[in-house]
């Protein structure tokens, strides 16, 4: 698995716990958050680079951006594609902005032969149109530091974000092994 801004590793990690023996490779040209990828994933091999530098990327399995491409001029998306030998997921924060990227993306790679796997149902036109904007919660629990740090009162944090996966092949043709968490052992 790729992790492209990888960050600090947030969502690195959680991929390990639906692909545990995945190989992890994170890029991230920030060296204090690298440092800290390191701390919480040691095996994982951290590449110190920038992602709309950086070309191509290593070919992967499953290739990931998370809050990543929302903050470049120009996304890498169509690379990140190229470098992703089953699948391509991306995630955004659950804004009016952050879907509108997520859409742009799906529309351009679908535009090129990529299939949906998820959350859409189907592989035709979005039918929102701004202002609507398609997105999730996920509840996250905040730490006392994390409630000082956002001066909150509650223990919990409602997380909403936008996503899109898109694979080589129809969602019901992937790999056993991808869905069993073991892919195909290429990373």
């Amino acid at each position: 698995m790729l992790d492209a801004g990888a960050g600090a590793g947030a969502a690195s990690l959680a991929a390990r716990e639906l692909f545990p023996a995945a190989r992890i490779t994170m890029v991230e040209r920030d060296a204090a958050l690298t440092a800290a990828a390191r701390e919480w994933l040691p095996d994982a091999l951290c590449v110190a680079a920038d992602i709309e530098r950086m070309d191509p990327f290593p070919p992967h399995d499953l290739v990931m951006a998370a809050y990543a491409l929302g903050e470049m001029e120009r996304p890498p998306a169509t690379r990140l594609w190229d470098a992703a030998r089953v699948a391509l997921v991306v995630i955004e924060p659950g804004s009016v902005r952050g879907f509108s990227l997520v859409r742009e993306i799906r529309d351009g790679l679908l535009a090129r032969s990529a299939r949906m796997s998820a959350p859409c149902p189907h592989e035709s036109a979005c039918p929102l149109a701004a202002p609507e904007w398609c997105h999730f919660a996920a509840r996250v629990e905040r730490s006392r530091i994390h409630r000082r740090l956002k001066d909150a009162d509650l223990n919990y944090e409602d997380e909403k974000f936008s996503y899109v996966a898109l694979a080589r092949e129809p969602a019901n043709c992937l790999p056993r092994a991808f869905y069993a968490g073991r892919g195909s052992g290429r990373g």
